[in-house]
């Protein structure tokens, strides 16, 4: 054939397309135009490739870009949000599924290899269901409804090790993230119903976890999407953020800082249970936050609003945290870590991170030991006992440091003691009436006492830890 023979049926070719995109312009009905649109655009796919001819393949193209049109202008202005229209729903539904069908015949090379066409039908079919779950569903629900579209392409994408679809469902599981927050956690919740922050988002932090799960649990089926986005460590994150904030949101708000504290417990656990040392990092996260919401929630707030109950004072809320944050540490001391070489030379933060990483134990002791510290002096104070409880404590922590062996635990303990004789002789020998100020100076000086007492018993195996 002749050049210009070849050009005379390219042409004939694309006006035979424009006689078909006529033909059905003219025999389909709305709203099943996109439907035939898309149909036409597989068939032709389908023959373009099998036949290896570009100018079909050129047609399938226009036919789906076409169908999208046709879709968004014409399908969706008939959809109203949250009622169902069975036609243009079903109508959508069938053309999206005929676009993904398209996307594995459009293969010609000297196209794809340069526009990523395939890839191209999958993002626009993708973005016609999540706007279809947009429309349909109620508020609360297209969060789950996205990441449920998520998941099952989550799915072919790790069957299929396809890139694309990796990232179209990890962008639909941040859209959902994001959307729970801004919508689903500020939903009313009607007298005697679930309330939809449960229901849409536990699903939603399972979902998170199970992917995370799923790369982990086979790291040879990462892709360089996968490594460079960290999509195991991000997803396992969003789920653990998900799960907080539910807590957060449901909860008594004297509760909370046990609730999250209760969690930090499980994820230790899970952490020393099956080696995820992901969990113990979101654990210290978790520590933190329940040490400052205890801090400015259980004992400032509750300062200026009396708790209406036992069950909601001090006592109760801070004295569950502390003791789950105590559960927490004695199961941290089984994911102590030896200090590389080389450590020495990293930077002063990268020194820290390393340390905590190695040693947890010493985050979740720290804050357990503040805040009953803190929790003694709120509930103690009012009744001039807080030295003497004070004084206990101190004793209580240099005991626990002889059976653990931490040289941290025992300087904590005998700082809390100094702080304990600068009080007595600053502030309670002035303040205090009599019988409360001799009580004081007698069991601070028998904790004084005791503790030296036990560090001359001791000596040889404090020096060995030194």
């Amino acid at each position: 054939k002749t050049g210009f023979e070849k050009k005379f049926y390219r042409l004939q070719s694309y006006l035979a397309g424009l006689l078909l995109v006529a033909a059905v312009w003219a025999v389909c009905a709305e709203p099943w135009l996109a439907v035939a649109l898309a149909a036409c655009a597989l068939i032709l796919a389908v023959v373009g490739a099998r036949g290896k001819i570009e100018e079909l393949s050129v047609l399938a193209n226009s036919f789906a870009l076409l169908a999208f049109l046709r879709i968004v202008l014409a399908n969706f202005a008939v959809v109203e949000v949250s009622y169902f229209n069975a036609s243009a729903v079903i109508s959508i539904l069938l053309a999206a599924s005929l676009l993904y069908a398209a996307s594995r015949w459009i293969a010609f090379p000297s196209l794809t290899r340069t526009y990523k066409i395939p890839e191209a039908y999958t993002w626009v079919a993708t973005f016609v269901l999540a706007l279809l779950a947009w429309y349909q569903l109620w508020p609360a629900s297209v969060a789950l409804g996205w990441a449920l579209i998520g998941l099952v392409l989550f799915q072919l994408g790790y069957v299929q090790r396809s890139a694309s679809f990796r990232l179209q469902s990890y962008l639909l599981f941040m859209a959902s993230f994001f959307r729970v927050f801004f919508v689903n956690f500020n939903a009313e919740q009607s007298p005697g119903l679930l309330s939809p922050r449960l229901y849409t988002a536990l699903p939603l932090a399972l979902l998170f976890y199970f992917v995370y799960g799923r790369l982990e649990r086979n790291p040879e089926t990462f892709l360089a999407t996968d490594t460079r986005l960290k999509a195991a460590q991000l997803h396992c994150l969003l789920g653990t953020i998900v799960v907080a904030a539910a807590m957060r949101f449901e909860l008594s708000p004297d509760w909370i800082a046990a609730a999250w504290s209760g969690l930090v417990c499980l994820f230790v656990l899970i952490a020393w249970r099956y080696g995820r040392r992901i969990f113990l990092g979101q654990a210290i996260l978790l520590t933190a936050a329940v040490f400052f919401r205890t801090l400015l929630h259980n004992f400032y707030q509750r300062s200026y609003f009396p708790p209406p109950s036992f069950l909601l004072g001090g006592w109760m809320t801070t004295g569950t945290v502390i003791l789950l944050l105590f559960v927490a540490l004695l199961i941290a001391r089984r994911l102590k870590l030896a200090r590389p070489e080389g450590a020495a030379k990293q930077g002063l933060i990268r020194r820290a991170f390393a340390a905590i990483n190695r040693n947890p134990m010493h985050v979740f002791f720290f804050a357990a030991f503040i805040l009953l510290t803190g929790l003694l002096f709120v509930e103690l104070r009012a009744r001039g006992m807080a030295t003497v409880a004070w004084g206990v404590e101190a004793v209580a922590v240099f005991l626990f440091a002889l059976a653990v062996k931490e040289r941290t635990f025992r300087l904590s303990a005998l700082a809390l003691l100094i702080v304990c004789v600068a009080k007595v002789i600053l502030i309670d020998v002035w303040g205090l009436k009599p019988l409360d100020r001799d009580l004081t100076i007698i069991i601070t000086g028998v904790a004084l006492v005791s503790v030296s007492i036990l560090f001359t018993r001791y000596k040889e195996v404090l020096l060995a830890y030194l």
